[in-house]
């Protein structure tokens, strides 16, 4: 089943490049796409839209219960602190966590590793509507990736930067291979400096920061949802898509 979302996950139009069936409602359970292995680097397309990514999520983790797909759905746009998904959300995180992927709520970060040999892992949130989102993507030296996210406000930097001392390990800290992403808005510009500061004081003076400006999703369509892939090492580097754009975390 896990692989039906990856093929989804790698095709922008949304068809199956198995069977070629147009959208993943309800399509899941029927696709022959063998399990046994995912396309190459060189033949992975743009990433699906988020909101696309996670109806075809729920429609997997919950394909005989349409009102927990739904419950779920909901779960994914609004996060923990929304009343209307509560009542789904240890179930909805055993789900996420046992299919490879972590949820980022606002104020909160976390990270992944992902083996040379290991399965496709995905980090996402949501609500990025003026908030500042930081992603930290390393390689070590096996071709292990770690990988993480964090989302705060702006006036909660600080927060964020203790988050940063909590989720950035000796791994990471010591790779040669590093990256940040820092995705802002306009009126973030005063606190960039800061931002790079603090981030090569835990990484190391040489590594690169990206800073990547977004628009907010005005008209909440897409309730800020971004999704970053990351596979292994020889299947491309780690990449994000949200409502505007989709960019790599790696060269």
């Amino acid at each position: 089943m896990r692989v039906a979302l990856l093929h989804m996950l790698e095709n922008e139009t949304g068809s199956c490049p198995s069977c070629g069936h147009p959208s993943y409602a309800g399509h899941a359970a029927g696709c022959g796409a063998s399990a046994e292995k995912s396309p190459d680097a060189a033949e992975r397309g743009p990433l699906m839209r988020p909101l696309d990514a996670i109806e075809a999520e729920a429609a997997v983790a919950f394909p005989d219960d349409p009102d927990k797909a739904k419950a779920f759905r909901e779960f994914m746009l609004k996060g923990v602190h929304d009343p209307g998904t509560q009542a789904i959300d240890a179930e909805a995180h055993e789900k996420l966590k046992g299919r490879g992927w972590e949820f980022v709520d606002i104020y909160g970060g976390k990270s992944m590793s992902v083996g040379p040999d290991g399965a496709t892992g995905f980090l996402l949130t949501n609500k990025l509507n003026g908030c500042v989102a930081t992603l930290i993507a390393s390689e070590r030296q096996d071709g292990t990736r770690d990988v993480a996210m964090t989302h705060f406000p702006d006036l909660a930097k600080e927060r964020n930067f203790r988050t940063f001392d909590e989720i950035i390990g000796a791994e990471m800290a010591g790779a040669q291979k590093k990256r940040v992403t820092l995705l802002v808005t306009k009126r973030h510009s005063g606190v960039i400096e800061k931002y790079r500061s603090e981030l090569r004081r835990r990484l190391g003076d040489d590594t690169e920061i990206t800073v990547d400006y977004y628009v907010p999703d005005a008209t909440k369509e897409d309730n800020g949802v971004m999704v970053v892939e990351v596979p292994p090492a020889e299947k491309g580097p780690p990449r994000y898509r949200t409502w505007e754009k989709e960019a790599g975390l790696a060269e």
